[in-house]
């Protein structure tokens, strides 16, 4: 899902009806403070099964919807479908219904929380006894994937997620490697400062150290 929401009436439909997976209307943000991150609608996640987790993800990682809609789930089974809760908005957030020329302001509706921010859902059959299973991750936002929300040291977005796929797709996590900022930083010099230093190293420096060889070649003649 994203916001500003894209009509899309068709993929919402499918997503409702066929997999159970409903994309509400809105955007999701916090009001307590605690929970917020820098801004209303960047907020830390809640897991619903925390023990899923604690294995891999450390307890001082959070993990953040970003500009999220709410997603609810229209059923936890249904012959051969299933779906399921990963994490979600707190019981103290609530939706906005901002538009998408507006600047964020709060705007209480009569929904408030807890929702749904990543969820999964599957549908099975089989052919002769094999079992042929199909599934489906949803996200609030794109944003969860957002460079300088993943560059944060202290979010695990990326780890939750790749847990998940693992999980979804019935692999064992193994190694994850996710993607981590390589970038160098340059040190920039002023002119000033670039004749200071080459004053220091290239004339300082070595003058001192004559000096000090002198000091010593005439300290042991006259012992």
């Amino acid at each position: 899902a994203a916001y500003p929401p894209a009509e899309l009436p068709n993929l919402e439909e499918y997503l409702s009806v066929d997999w159970g997976i409903t994309i509400g209307d809105g955007l999701v943000y916090e009001t307590n403070t605690a929970k917020m991150f820098n801004y209303p609608s960047i907020a830390a996640l809640e897991y619903s099964d925390s023990e899923y987790f604690a294995k891999q993800i450390s307890k001082s990682l959070k993990t953040l919807g970003v500009f999220s809609r709410p997603i609810k789930l229209n059923y936890e089974e249904v012959g051969g479908r299933k779906t399921k809760e990963y994490l979600a908005f707190s019981s103290t957030s609530a939706i906005s219904l901002v538009k998408s020329d507006e600047t964020f302001v709060a705007k209480d509706t009569d929904e408030k929380g807890p929702f749904s921010a990543l969820v999964a859902s599957s549908r099975s059959v089989y052919e002769g006894t094999n079992e042929l299973t199909s599934n489906v991750i949803a996200i609030g936002s794109p944003q969860f994937f957002e460079s300088t929300i993943l560059s944060i040291p202290s979010v695990a977005n990326d780890e939750v997620f790749i847990k998940i796929v693992n999980d979804t797709i019935e692999r064992d996590s193994g190694i994850s490697i996710t993607a981590k900022n390589t970038g160098i930083t340059a040190m920039t010099l002023s002119e000033q400062q670039k004749n200071g230093m080459m004053i220091v190293f290239a004339i300082l420096v070595p003058l001192v150290c004559l000096a000090t060889g002198v000091f010593i070649f005439f300290r042991r003649r006259h012992l």
